[in-house]
C-alpha cells in the first residue's frame, strides 16, 4: 500500500517460489490485487478515456454491469475478487460505487457535498478504509480517518487519540480481514501511527531515541488476524543533519524494527517506504529505491532482503529493458508481487505479475486415453519414460488440482493435428483454458482440431468460471460444439466450430456454440485475431439461451460462411439464436467486432422471449460475404411472417439493432441484405411483446456501400403485432433501407407496421425517422423498387396502428422517400399520426428521383386525424391523397422543392375523396393550413387542390375497407394503386371543357337535387396557403398552367359541402378555384366559402400573378359564398381580392331557378376579362340573379362622393373604386356596402381606392338580393366621379318634351317621348369630364357629316371636355344634344367636328351629322343615354386626344368586347410594322365561321368588326395570323 506523503520507503523480501514465472499484461495498469495475486484490477488508456478491466490467470476483459452513465474507476478489490469499489468521474462530489457480480450499486453518503476517499477494502470485502472528507464553510475538506461498511453504506469516523487536533488529516490505510482492526496515521507534530480495534484507538509506542522523537508516524498495513501492525517512521539524526527513516512491525506494545537493506544511506532523501504485509505479518513489501537493484524488495526474518528486479532475471526475464517502479502490491501468501513497470525500448508501460507457478498443463499426444494417474499432478498416459498427455487427459489433470489451470498444445514438431474423440470428454472441477495458439505454429487459424466420432453429446464444456476455448477447430458432436455454462465469463476466441481448419469443408456439430443458462461469455472479442468461424452445423451457429445467460457479447465472428467468409457454409437453422437471454451483445462498435452473418439456412439472426431484453445487434453484416458486396442470403423461405429474416425478433423487448452513426452501415450500424423474407422482423403479441426496438443507422437491402441494392424477398423493416414504442431511426442514426423490384401481391416495402388485430396487437407508438428509403445512401440516385416507403396498415377491420409518427420536428428528423406509395396509413385506430418533415420523391439534390411519377406521396386511408406537417412531395400522380377524416396539413411543400422556389410537380397535388373504393364516407373535416404554418402547393401539373369523388385502389372483393384487411394486399400492389392514381389525374378538369357550353353538368333542377349523397368530403378548411406562387407569394410558380384547352384550375371542388378558403394566395394557376361536378357523375359540390384570400395577386407588392384564365368559376353549384372572415383570433373580417386574372374575375353559371352564389366583401383589380361575369346553361344572362345595378351619378363631396343609382330588388349593394374602367370592365377595390331596397338609391361613399384623386376614380356596382336563394348581380357600368359643379340632374315627366337640361355645357332637348312601348317618366343626369379626366377609349369605325358639309371619319375624341348622360326611367325617348365647344384645347375649326355617342363605354363611338350652332355642336336623333364627346380628325383640330396604347415590340391581339357579346364586337389588334393579317373566328368543332380581316394592314393600332347575330351561343376562337406568328383569343355569345 502506497503512502504518498511519507519519503521514498524500502521494500521487504521474501521468498518467491523458484518456478516463479514473470507475466507481463501491457498498457495496464494495475489498482489492487485479490488475495492471491491470480486477479487484480487496472486501467487500460484508450483515445483519451480509460477503462477499469479485470485480469485472472492470462484473461483481461471489461467489467460487465457498468451503467452508460457511469465513468466507473475501480479501485479496490476484495480478497475473494467479488466485491470491486471505484468512483463515478461524471460526479462532483464523487460518488462511490460497488460491482458485486455484474451488478453495480451507487452508495449514498450522508452529505450532498462530501466524498469518500477510498484507500483499502477488507479481504472479505465488507469494510472499506480511508478517509471522510466534510466540506468546510471555507471551501476546504476536513480529511477524518474514517471507515464505510459496504452492508448498510455507513460511514464511522474514527476517534483520534485525546488532545489530538481534529482538523488536521487522519486517514486509514490498511484493515485485517475481516476490517474489524484498522491502522493509519493523523497528521501532528510529530505524526502519529494509529491503530483501531474497533473504534478504540492506540498510538504506536514508538522510542526516543537519543532524546530525538520519531516523526511523520504512520501504519501502513496490517496482518489478517490485525496482530502485526507494518509502519514508519522518520527520525532526526543529530549527528548528520539528516533525517532517517524506520520501517518496523508492531505487535501488542512491542515495537521490532526492520533493519536497513543494503545499500541504504541516510541522506534525506529517505529512499525507504513501507507498502504492504502478508496475512501472517511476516512477509514485508518495500520501495528500496536506493539500492542499484531496486526499487521493490521483499524481506522476511528467515531470508532478509531480496529484491524483486533478481527474481525477475531468475525468470529468465531480460530486466534490462525494463524501468520497475515503486508500485506494488502483495499477495496475503507473500508468494506473488504486482506490480508497475515500463519497457524503455517501446515506451509502453505495463503491470507485471511475478511468482505464480507455471503449472500450465500440455497437450502432447493426438489420442484419447484418459491420465494414468489423476492424483500426481502431472498429466501422463504412457507410464514408460517421458510424459505423454492427452486432451482428456489435460482435463482429468486440470481437475484434480484446485483453482484455474491453463491446457497448452504442443504436439509433436507443431503443425496441424487431429484430437479423435470417441466418448464424451470430461467435464471441468475449475476454470480452465483450451489454448490451441500455443501448438507451434499457429499464425491465424487452427492447427488443432478436436474431432468426434459417434459421440451424441457435446463437445468441450466451459461450465466453471473464466474458462475458455482459443484457436482450437471443433466439429462431429451430436451437441454443441462448445457449450458454456456455468458461473460465466468465459470465452471462445480464434476457434473454428463446424467447420474444419481450412475454412471450407463442413464438420459439423448439432449446434455451434451454445451458451446455456450462464452469463458474461465473449464468443470472439473486440480485436482483430480473436474472432471465430462457426459454420457447416446442423442446427444454429450460435446459441444463447435463458434468463441467466445475460450481458453474453458474440463479436468478431464469420457465422454461417466459409474462413474467409468468401462463400456460404451455412448452419442448418438461425446463425444466431437468442432464446430469453437478456443484454447479449451482438457485434460492436468497432471493425473488428463485426460479425459476419450470412449463408445460414433459416434467419441470419433470431431473438426471441420476453427475457431477452436489451438485447444489442451493433456494427454486423448479415447475408454479405467478406467484401461487403456480394451476397449470401441467410433462409429460402420469403412467407411474409413465417418465413427467414435478416433479424427476427420475437416477444423480446427493447432490442437495439445499430446505433448513431454520421455513415449508416458503419458501426454500431449494421449491414443487412439479401434476406429471403424481411430485412428486419418485429413481432410481439400483447402477451409477449417486443416493446421499445430500436432499428438504427443500418443499410437494410444494400452491399455495405448502400450504392448497389441487394434486396430481400419482403419488406425491408417489418413491424406485425405487439411491437409497440419501436425507434426506427432517428437523427444521426437514421437507416439507408431498399427493397426490391414491384410485384403484385408482395410486400417488397420500405418500413411497413402491421396490426394484427385485439388478438395480435400492433405496434403503437412507433417512429420512423431521419431514413432514407428507396435510394442510395447518399440520396443522389433511386435504387430498388419498394412498393410502399413507409405502411401502416392493418389485418382486420377497425385497426390501425396508433401514435405512430414519420418523421419529426425538425428536417432533421424527415425520411427521405422514394416508392411507389411514399407513406401510407391505413385504418381508425391509425388516428392522430404525424407525418412530418419527409421528403418524398426527391433526391437529397431536391431534384426529382425520377421522371416517371409515382402513384402517391401521402395517402391516408380511413385513418382519422393525421397531422401532415412540413414535408415536401414531388414527382407524385396524387402528392397527397386524403381518404380520412379531419386530416391536418401545414408547412408543407407540395409540387415544389423545399425552399418553396421551384417546381417539382405531381400530377394533382392534394386529393380530397368522399369515398374510398366506393365505401364509406371519407374525406370529412379536413383542414389544409393554419395561421403561420401554410403550405405551398404550386408547380402541380394538373390541380393542387380536388376535392370529392372514389379513390378506387382495388376492387370490392380485395376487401379494402378503411382498416379492413384488404389493406396490406392493396398496399402491396403498385400496378393497383398506379391504376387508381392514374384514373383520377386522368379526370377532365380542363378549364375549356368546362366552359363549353351546353355541359350536362347543367342539369335541371330534379337532377341536381339527386347530387348529394352519402361520401361527400364537408368541411374541408383550406387556410394560409401559397397556391400557384412562391413560398413568398411574389412570384409564379403556377397549378394547372397550359394552353386554352389543357389549363386546371388550382382548386376543384367536385363534390361537399362547407369547403372553406381562408386566408390564402390562388396566383399564378390555370384557373384559380372551380367548384363544379365533373362531366356526366353524380356529384353536388356546394356552399363553398372564399374569405380572406388574394387571388391573382402577389403579396406585399400589389403586383398580378394572373391565373391563366380566370380566379373563381362556379359551374352549376349552389350556396356558393365569396364574404369576409377574421385570418387571426379576434381581429376585423377580411374579404378578397381577385386581380389580374386572364379572361374573367369570377364566372357564375348557375342553373336557373335554382342555384345561389353569391359574391360579397370581394375587391376585383385589373382582370382582363369581366371581373364578375353570370352566364346560364344558354349562356344567357341567369334568371335568379338579379339585374346589375344602374348607376346614374357619381359626385364629388367633401369626404368622397354621392352615389346614385337604381335597383331592381331589395338587397346588400356593394361599392367598388377604380382608376380605370378598361373597355367598360367595371371592376375595383370594395369601398363601400349598403343595404337598399328596391328602387332609386343615394348611398355616401366615403372610403375610396388609395393612391388616386377622387376625380380619378370610376365607381361600380353589384347587387346580393336578400332573398338567399338568388345569386349576386353582375357588375353595372363603371361611372366616373365627377365635380358637383360639373353634374346636373332633371326630372322629365312622363310624355314631356322640348329642353329638359341646359347646364354643365349640354342642352338635351327630348324630341320623342312615349311614341314608343315602355316610355316612362324619369330623371336625367348629366356629367361634364374635363380637361384632365380623359374618356374610356373605344374603337372609332364610323363617319358622319360636319357642320361643314363634308363627311368625317373621327380619328380621335377630345379628351378635353366630354359628357355622360343617364337616366332612371325615360325609356323609349328620342333626344338631341348640343355639346359647348368653346375653349376646347386644339378645336381649330369646329366646323369640322361632329358629335360621337356611345351607349356604355364597352361599345364603341358612332358619329351622328353635326351642326353648329354658335359655339355649340349639336346632333340630333339620339335614342340612347350615354356618353357624349367631340369627334375630330387630328389634322383639323389636333384635340389632346382620349390615351392610346402604345406599340406594341410584337404583334398583339387584344381581347375583343364586349364579351359575352350579343351583337356586334369590336377585335383590337396592332401591329408593330406593316404586315399581311387575317383575322378569322372559330367555333367549338374547329369550324372558321367569319373571315374578318384577309390582307395586309399597316402599322398602328387596328379595330375589326363582328356581328354575332348569325351565330349560335358558345365559345369561339379568334385567331390572328399576322406574319409567322398565331394569336388566339376566346369570344363568348350569348343571348
Amino acid at each position: 500500500m502506497r503512502f504518498w506523503f511519507l519519503l521514498p520507503a524500502l521494500v521487504l523480501l521474501t521468498a518467491i517460489p523458484a518456478s516463479a514465472q514473470f507475466i507481463r499484461v501491457d498498457s495496464v495498469f494495475v489498482r489492487d490485487i485479490n488475495s492471491t495475486g491470480s486477479t487484480f484490477i487496472g486501467t487500460k488508456q484508450g483515445d483519451g478515456t480509460f477503462e477499469s478491466l479485470r485480469w485472472t490467470q492470462g484473461m483481461l476483459a471489461p467489467l460487465v454491469g457498468i451503467p452508460d452513465s457511469v465513468d466507473f474507476s475501480a479501485s479496490l478489490i476484495s480478497g475473494g475478487g467479488d466485491v470491486i469499489v471505484g468512483g463515478d468521474g461524471n460526479t462532483d462530489p464523487r460518488v462511490i460505487g460497488t460491482l458485486i457480480g455484474n451488478e453495480y450499486s451507487p452508495i449514498d453518503l450522508p452529505g450532498t457535498e462530501d466524498e469518500f476517499g477510498t484507500t483499502v477494502i477488507s479481504d472479505d470485502g465488507s469494510t472499506v478504509g480511508g478517509d471522510f472528507q466534510q466540506l468546510q464553510p471555507s471551501g476546504n475538506r476536513m480529511r477524518q480517518a474514517a471507515v464505510l461498511d459496504l452492508a448498510s453504506e455507513t460511514v464511522t469516523i474514527l476517534p483520534l487519540p485525546e488532545g489530538a487536533n481534529r482538523e488536521l488529516r487522519s486517514e486509514v490505510l490498511g484493515l485485517s480481514l475481516d476490517g474489524s482492526v484498522r491502522v493509519g496515521f493523523q497528521f501532528q507534530s510529530p505524526g502519529t501511527a494509529l491503530r483501531w480495534d474497533g473504534t478504540t484507538v492506540s498510538k504506536a509506542p514508538l522510542a526516543t531515541v537519543g532524546g530525538v522523537e520519531p516523526t511523520s508516524a504512520a501504519a501502513v498495513a496490517v496482518s489478517a488476524d490485525g496482530s502485526v501492525v507494518l509502519g514508519e517512521n522518520t527520525r532526526f539524526v543529530p549527528s548528520s543533519g539528516a533525517l532517517a527513516k524506520e520501517l518496523w512491525l508492531w505487535s501488542g506494545t512491542t515495537v521490532t524494527q526492520i533493519p536497513p537493506y543494503p545499500g541504504y544511506v541516510v541522506d534525506n532523501f529517505n529512499r525507504w517506504d513501507a507498502i504492504d504485509l502478508s496475512a501472517d505479518g511476516t512477509i514485508v513489501l518495500a520501495d528500496c529505491s536506493a539500492a542499484d537493484e531496486g526499487p521493490l524488495c521483499l524481506w522476511d526474518a528467515e531470508n532478509g532482503w531480496r529484491f524483486v528486479k533478481d527474481l525477475v532475471r531468475e525468470t529468465g526475464t531480460d530486466v534490462s529493458t525494463i524501468n520497475f517502479t515503486d508500485d506494488g502490491w502483495l499477495s496475503q501468501d507473500g508468494q506473488v508481487v504486482v506490480a508497475r513497470a515500463t519497457d524503455t525500448t517501446t515506451g509502453v508501460r505495463f503491470t507485471f505479475v511475478l511468482g505464480l507457478k507455471d503449472d500450465r498443463i500440455r497437450v502432447t499426444s493426438t489420442g484419447d486415453q484418459e491420465d494414468l494417474d489423476d492424483t500426481d499432478d502431472e498429466c501422463d498416459v504412457s507410464g514408460s519414460e517421458g510424459l505423454q498427455c492427452t486432451l482428456r487427459a489435460a482435463i482429468q489433470t486440470a481437475n484434480a488440482r484446485t483453482g484455474a489451470d491453463e491446457i497448452l498444445f504442443e504436439i509433436g514438431e507443431g503443425g496441424a493435428h487431429v484430437i479423435t474423440v470417441s466418448s464424451p470428454l470430461p467435464s471441468l472441477t475449475g476454470p480452465t483454458v483450451f489454448d490451441g495458439t500455443t501448438q507451434p505454429g499457429y499464425t491465424d487459424r487452427p492447427l488443432i482440431t478436436v474431432r468426434a466420432t459417434g459421440v451424441s453429446g457435446d463437445g468441450l464444456v466451459l461450465n466453471q468460471p473464466d474458462s475458455a476455448v482459443l484457436g482450437l477447430a471443433v466439429g462431429g458432436f451430436g451437441g454443441a460444439g462448445i457449450r458454456m455454462s456455468g458461473p460465466g465469463g468465459g470465452r471462445v476466441e480464434a476457434s473454428y466450430v463446424g467447420v474444419a481448419r481450412n475454412g471450407t469443408t463442413p464438420l459439423p456439430n448439432g449446434q455451434g456454440i451454445v451458451v446455456d443458462g450462464s452469463p458474461t461469455h465473449t464468443i470472439g472479442g473486440e480485436e482483430a485475431g480473436l474472432g471465430n468461424v462457426v459454420s457447416g452445423n446442423t442446427g444454429a451457429g450460435v446459441v444463447v439461451r435463458g434468463a441467466a445467460s445475460a450481458g453474453v457479447v458474440i463479436a468478431g465472428n464469420r457465422i454461417g460462411t466459409t474462413g474467409d467468409g468468401t462463400a456460404a457454409l451455412g448452419n442448418g437453422a438461425e446463425g444466431v439464436l437468442v432464446e430469453g437471454a437478456p443484454g447479449v451483445r451482438i457485434g460492436g462498435n468497432s471493425e473488428a467486432e463485426r460479425n459476419l452473418i450470412a449463408g445460414n439456412a433459416t434467419h441470419g439472426l433470431r431473438i426471441e422471449g420476453a427475457e431477452a431484453v436489451g438485447v444489442s445487434v451493433l456494427g454486423n453484416w448479415i447475408g454479405l460475404a467478406a467484401d461487403g458486396t456480394t451476397a449470401l442470403a441467410n433462409g429460402t423461405d420469403a412467407t411474409e411472417r413465417t418465413g427467414h429474416h435478416g433479424i427476427s425478433v420475437v416477444s423480446a423487448p427493447n432490442v437495439v439493432i445499430g446505433g448513431e452513426t454520421a455513415t449508416p452501415g458503419r458501426a454500431p450500424g449494421n449491414v443487412i441484405a439479401a434476406s429471403a423474407a424481411h430485412g428486419v422482423a418485429i413481432t410481439g403479441t400483447p402477451d409477449a411483446p417486443a416493446d421499445g426496438a430500436q432499428v438504427l443507422g443500418s443499410l437494410i437491402g444494400t452491399d455495405r456501400s448502400g450504392t448497389t441494392a441487394r434486396v430481400g424477398g419482403a419488406a425491408a423493416v417489418y413491424l406485425y403485432g405487439a411491437a409497440r414504442g419501436a425507434q426506427i431511426g432517428k437523427a444521426g442514426a437514421g437507416n439507408v433501407v431498399v427493397a426490391g423490384a414491384s410485384g403484385e401481391g408482395n410486400s417488397r416495402g420500405g418500413v411497413w407496421l402491421l396490426d394484427l388485430g385485439e388478438a395480435g396487437g400492433a405496434p403503437d407508438r412507433a417512429t420512423v425517422a431521419a431514413n432514407t428509403i428507396g435510394l442510395n445512401a447518399a440520396g443522389s440516385a433511386v435504387l430498388g423498387e419498394i412498393n410502399t416507403g413507409v405502411a401502416v396498415l392493418s389485418d382486420a377491420d377497425g385497426g390501425g396502428v396508433a401514435d405512430v409518427t414519420v418523421g419529426g420536428l425538425t428536417l432533421a428528423d424527415g425520411n427521405r422517400i422514394r416508392s411507389s406509395l411514399g407513406t401510407a396509413l391505413f385504418g381508425p385506430k391509425t388516428a392522430n399520426a404525424v407525418v412530418a418533415s419527409n421528403s418524398i420523391g426527391l433526391l437529397a439534390s431536391g431534384q426529382l428521383a425520377r421522371t416517371e411519377r409515382d402513384p402517391f406521396g401521402i395517402a391516408l386511408l380511413g385513418a382519422p386525424g393525421v397531422q401532415i406537417v412540413n414535408n415536401t412531395i414531388g414527382g407524385q400522380l396524387i402528392g397527397v391523397a386524403l381518404a380520412s377524416d379531419e386530416a391536418v396539413l401545414t408547412g408543407n411543400r407540395i409540387g415544389t422543392n423545399r425552399a418553396g422556389t421551384a417546381a417539382r410537380p405531381n400530377t394533382i397535388g392534394i386529393y380530397i375523396p368522399g369515398r374510398l373504393d366506393g365505401g364509406p364516407d371519407v374525406g370529412d373535416r379536413t383542414v389544409i393550413g393554419a395561421p403561420g404554418l401554410g403550405n405551398v402547393i404550386s408547380g402541380n401539373q394538373f390541380d393542387a387542390i380536388r376535392i370529392g369523388g372514389n379513390l378506387d385502389l382495388g376492387s370490392p372483393e380485395d376487401g379494402l375497407r378503411p382498416g379492413g384487411a384488404g389493406a396490406a394486399r392493396v398496399a402491396a400492389r403498385p400496378a393497383t394503386l398506379r391504376a387508381g392514381a392514374e384514373a383520377e389525374a386522368a379526370r377532365d378538369g380542363r378549364l375549356a371543357a368546362l366552359l363549353a357550353p351546353g355541359r350536362t353538368v347543367l342539369r335541371d333542377t330534379a337532377a341536381a337535387a339527386r347530387r348529394h349523397l352519402a361520401g361527400t368530403p364537408d368541411s374541408t378548411v383550406i387556410a394560409f396557403n401559397r397556391i400557384g406562387t412562391t413560398l413568398s407569394g411574389t412570384r409564379e410558380l403556377g397549378n394547372g398552367r397550359g394552353s386554352p384547352t389543357s389549363a386546371r384550375a388550382a382548386i376543384w371542388v367536385t363534390d361537399g359541402r362547407g369547403t372553406l378558403m381562408l386566408g390564402n394566395v390562388i396566383s399564378g394557376n390555370g384557373g384559380g378555384v372551380l367548384v363544379t361536378a365533373p362531366e356526366d357523375e353524380d356529384r353536388d359540390p356546394r356552399e363553398t366559402v372564399i374569405a380572406g384570400s388574394l387571388i391573382g395577386g402577389a403579396i406585399g407588392s400589389g403586383a398580378a400573378i394572373p391565373n391563366q384564365y380566370g380566379g373563381v368559376f362556379y359551374f352549376g353549384s349552389e350556396g356558393n359564398r365569396m364574404e369576409a372572415r377574421p385570418v387571426e383570433e379576434g381581429g376585423d373580417p377580411v374579404g378578397n381580392i381577385v386581380q389580374g386574372n386572364g379572361e374573367v374575375g369570377v364566372a357564375i353559371r348557375p342553373i336557373d331557378g335554382e342555384t345561389s352564389n353569391r359574391i360579397r366583401a370581394t375587391s376585383f383589380l385589373n382582370n382582363r376579362g369581366e371581373s364578375l361575369l353570370l352566364l346560364n346553361g344558354e349562356l344567357e344572362y341567369p334568371s335568379n340573379a338579379p339585374s346589375p345595378p344602374t348607376v346614374l351619378s357619381a359626385v364629388r363631396t367633401e369626404d368622397g362622393a354621392r352615389l346614385r343609382a337604381t335597383v331592381g330588388v331589395a338587397g346588400a349593394m356593394d361599392v367598388f373604386a377604380s382608376p380605370r374602367c378598361d373597355s367598360g370592365n367595371a371592376e375595383g377595390l370594395l369601398v363601400g356596402s349598403a343595404t337598399v331596397s328596391a328602387g332609386r338609391v343615394e348611398v355616401p361613399v366615403t372610403s375610396l381606392a388609395p393612391g388616386a384623386s377622387p376625380l380619378n376614380q370610376y365607381l361600380a356596382l353589384t347587387l346580393t338580393p336578400t332573398a338567399t336563394d338568388r345569386t349576386t348581380s353582375a357588375f353595372s357600368d363603371c361611372i366616373r366621379i365627377t365635380r358637383a359643379r360639373d353634374a346636373a340632374e332633371v326630372d322629365v315627366a312622363e310624355g314631356e318634351t322640348g329642353p329638359v337640361l341646359t347646364d354643365v355645357g349640354i342642352d338635351v332637348e327630348v324630341t320623342e317621348n312615349g311614341l314608343r312601348a315602355g316610355a316612362t317618366g324619369g330623371t336625367l343626369y348629366a356629367a361634364r369630364y374635363g380637361p384632365t379626366i380623359p374618356p374610356i377609349p373605344s374603337p372609332l369605325d364610323t363617319q358622319a357629316r360636319t357642320p361643314a358639309g363634308p363627311q368625317l371619319r373621327p380619328n380621335t375624341v377630345a379628351r378635353d371636355r366630354h359628357w355622360t348622360l343617364r337616366a332612371d326611367g325615360l325609356e323609349g325617348v328620342t333626344y338631341d344634344a348640343c355639346l359647348d365647344v368653346d375653349g376646347v384645347e386644339g378645336v381649330l375649326a369646329p366646323d369640322q367636328l361632329v358629335v360621337v355617342h356611345r351607349p356604355r363605354p364597352d361599345t364603341a363611338w358612332t358619329a351622328y351629322d353635326s351642326s353648329l350652332d354658335g359655339s355649340r355642336l349639336c346632333a340630333s336623333g339620339l335614342t340612347a343615354w350615354g356618353d357624349l364627346g367631340l369627334g375630330a380628325d387630328s389634322l383639323a383640330n389636333p384635340v389632346p386626344a382620349e390615351p392610346g396604347v402604345a406599340l406594341p415590340a410584337t404583334a398583339a391581339l387584344a381581347a375583343p368586347f364586349p364579351n359575352p357579346a350579343r351583337g356586334v364586337v369590336s377585335v383590337p389588334y396592332a401591329l408593330p410594322a406593316p404586315a399581311p393579317v387575317r383575322l378569322t373566328v372559330i367555333d367549338a368543332l374547329g369550324r372558321e365561321v367569319a373571315r374578318l380581316v384577309d390582307g395586309p394592314r399597316p402599322a398602328g393600332h387596328h379595330t375589326a368588326r363582328l356581328d354575332t347575330g348569325p351565330l349560335p351561343s358558345g365559345v369561339y376562337l379568334v385567331r390572328a395570323e399576322i406574319d409567322d406568328a398565331i394569336l388566339v383569343g376566346s369570344l363568348v355569345v350569348a343571348r
